[in-house]
């Protein structure tokens, strides 16, 4: 029977407990590898190969990594993690980013430093965790990354900085010293609550900047502003010839074409600058009423509404229905019904909000 020589041992545990090594092939974080430090600037690996001596914890490969300590970075000038490279995923694990001193209270009196709590480029992936305390940005990445489940308090300057075309979702970002989130257009944000931000030496910076809120949001300061509301629209209760279409809907609103008003879902009647009638209820009147001046498709519409003596003037019109109750109507488009009529004659003008 063989004996394994020790040096044998010695390999195998060297293999286990090198930086940065997981079973499931995720690249481990922590406290001991990010703050070891070799004989000189250099010796040693880091977390992992690519990674020098102390903080930042320095990513240069595309990968997948994960936490499994708390963070704690010297100073507020220090940043704790840096991802130099695109495609990256950063699991916090439920550990976090902690640095030394108070922070910013309520988003006032604000210690500043240049470091940032993660640091990323394109394509970033930071979920499940929280960063304290940041001099700079408690999380900064590029464009097209996401930020899911995360906690961001008491940083410098902005609290979670986004690229374009980036989400942010399910997170909280508490007392920044300028915006709790700033959000390059098109970003959008979900389920997310920013609250206490942008109060530093007395500026008004709010809870955001840019950004798209959809649904769940909350901000202190109202920047994500209400849900979503519907475009009004409305037939007007006046006629008006062809020529005088475009200055027949009320401010705020203008002319509608057919495109604007074909998917009424998405679209409130108003009823009270619109013509109803008694079954009509919330929408638009269903009597012989319903028509109106609108701009159509393959139709002139009377030469844009300027003109009620153009050329085949009695195809220059569109008129739009809900639904063909008398015959009268031609041909169905974009869910009303279409027939022509002179521009010399007076009609109702179908009006959407700007």
């Amino acid at each position: 029977m063989h004996r394994l020589h020790p040096w044998w041992f010695a390999c195998l545990l060297l293999l286990l407990t090198s930086p940065g090594l997981a079973t499931d092939g995720v690249l481990e974080i922590n406290q001991a590898c990010a703050a070891q430090r070799g004989p000189a600037a250099g010796d040693d690996p880091g977390c992992f190969p690519g990674d020098l001596d102390g903080f930042p914890v320095t990513i240069v490969a595309s990968g997948s990594y994960r936490l499994t300590s708390n963070l704690a970075p010297p100073d507020i000038d220090t940043t704790a993690i840096d991802s130099q490279t695109d495609h990256v995923s950063l699991d916090l694990a439920g550990f976090g980013i902690v640095f030394p001193g108070t922070g910013c209270i309520a988003g006032a009196l604000c210690p500043q430093g240049s470091g940032d709590g993660i640091a990323g480029a394109r394509f970033t992936a930071v979920s499940n965790g929280f960063v304290r305390n940041a001099g700079r940005r408690g999380i900064d990445l590029d464009d097209l990354a996401m930020v899911h489940r995360v906690r961001v308090d008491g940083s410098g300057l902005d609290g979670v900085r986004l690229g374009n075309g980036s989400v942010l979702t399910q997170s909280i970002v508490n007392s920044s010293g300028q915006f709790g989130g700033s959000l390059a257009f098109p970003t959008v944000f979900s389920h997310t609550m920013l609250r206490n931000n942008g109060r530093l030496d007395g500026a008004a910076f709010g809870d955001r900047s840019g950004g798209i809120p959809t649904i769940g949001n909350y901000c202190a300061d109202l920047t994500c502003g209400p849900a979503p509301r519907a475009r009004r629209y409305y037939l007007t209760q006046d006629t008006f010839a062809g020529d005088e279409a475009l200055d027949a809907c009320a401010e705020g609103f203008h002319v509608a074409s057919i495109y604007e008003i074909s998917e009424t879902g998405a679209l409130r009647y108003d009823t009270t600058l619109g013509r109803t009638d008694l079954d009509s209820g919330e929408g638009p009147p269903t009597d012989s009423n319903r028509f109106g001046w609108a701009f159509g498709d393959d139709l002139q519409s009377c030469s844009g509404f300027t003109n009620p003596n153009a050329a085949a003037v009695e195809y220059g019109a569109t008129q739009l229905s809900l639904e063909d109750i008398t015959g009268n109507p031609l041909a169905v488009s974009g869910g009303y019904l279409r027939r022509q009529v002179l521009c010399s004659q007076e009609r109702p003008v179908w009006c959407i909000e700007d």
